[in-house]
């Protein structure tokens, strides 16, 4: 609909002059001035009977449910209304789908991302389970393959550093010790070191306690034990603590002096010279048994003295034994070190 405006010309009166001529009495002057004010009138009406129909129009698109259908939009990507109403109701469309938990192009359904979650039974099951059912190999699970092993008695031992190896078995009797810092099978030693001291002060004993009963030989060997050249000392030693007579001691000097020396009870071995050296063998094979000692000391200005003597003890087996001289102290530096063997 089209408004045609209304033309007036000031400096020549009105568009349709031609139709009104000069007026020739006062009455049609009056209408030559009524015309065009009527005109206007007619116009200014018409315009406001197009205003109200555009009104009515406007009031009939945004009001009432058929109002958004008619109200027109710019489509977003993904959406297909061109309307405000197909647009609010695409929407909807989305958001009640996305709550009922559904993808809106429907690609990924229920079934799609399903899980079957495993019972605790099952993971029991299945890491108890000793097979290999994935196919899991060694160094997939840094561990070290079984081909390292060929033969029962084989040992695993680092080469280098997370470098794993492997050492054969060795022979009967042999055991295991380093060469070049590495282990190597070698001769087995009868021996083992309990004990080792060296005396930082003179001190009137020492002792070797808290000895396993799993031994059954010792050995200890001594060295620079006193310290007073010009005087005579017994040498004495005691197991277990015992201080009664349960003990059987003898000496025999070498060379042509040989004789029996009898020591006091509670006192093993004794010597009328300066020890520097002593060297005693004790079975400890049984407690039901007797222990015996046997030995020599020698001296810085005499032969050595073989000795020999035994603990009269039957019940038990030694779990301590102390080493004394009768006088005066062991030096200061002396040595001492206690060897057992299990047989």
């Amino acid at each position: 609909m089209t408004i045609s405006p209304f033309v007036f010309v000031p400096a020549t009166g009105l568009a349709d002059t031609a139709t009104f001529p000069n007026p020739i009495s006062g009455a049609a002057h009056r209408a030559q001035l009524m015309t065009p004010l009527n005109q206007l009138s007619d116009y200014v009406n018409a315009i406001a009977l197009y205003i109200n129909v555009y009104v009515a129009m406007l009031t009939a698109t945004t009001d009432g449910a058929s109002g958004a259908d008619s109200v027109g939009a710019t489509t977003p990507p993904g959406m297909t209304g061109a309307t405000m109403q197909a647009l609010l109701e695409e929407l909807k469309t989305l958001v009640d789908n996305v709550v009922l938990g559904q993808i809106p192009d429907g690609t990924i359904t229920a079934a799609k991302v399903a899980a079957d979650v495993a019972t605790q039974a099952e993971l029991d099951a299945h890491t108890s389970a000793t097979s290999n059912p994935h196919s899991v190999t060694a160094s997939q699970a840094g561990a070290i393959a079984n081909s390292v092993l060929t033969a029962a008695g084989d040992i695993i031992y680092a080469s280098d550093a997370g470098t794993p190896a492997r050492l054969a078995k060795g022979t009967d009797g042999q055991a295991l010790t380093l060469s070049g810092g590495l282990p190597v099978w070698g001769v087995a030693s009868l021996w083992e070191k309990i004990a080792y001291t060296v005396l930082a002060s003179s001190a009137a004993y020492v002792d070797f306690t808290d000895i396993s009963t799993d031994y059954d030989l010792f050995q200890i060997v001594g060295t620079d034990l006193l310290s007073a050249d010009a005087l005579a000392h017994e040498f004495r030693m005691r197991f277990n603590g015992d201080t009664g007579a349960n003990y059987d001691y003898y000496a025999s000097s070498a060379g042509a002096d040989a004789a029996y020396i009898s020591l006091g009870a509670g006192s093993l071995l004794a010597s009328t010279e300066r020890g520097s050296q002593l060297d005693l063998l004790i079975s400890n094979v049984s407690a039901t048994k007797r222990k015996f000692c046997n030995g020599q000391w020698s001296s810085g200005s005499a032969g050595p003295l073989t000795l020999s003597g035994r603990w009269n003890n039957t019940a038990d087996k030694i779990t301590s034994i102390r080493l004394y001289p009768d006088a005066d102290s062991l030096a200061t530096g002396c040595e001492f070190v206690l060897l057992g063997a299990k047989l």
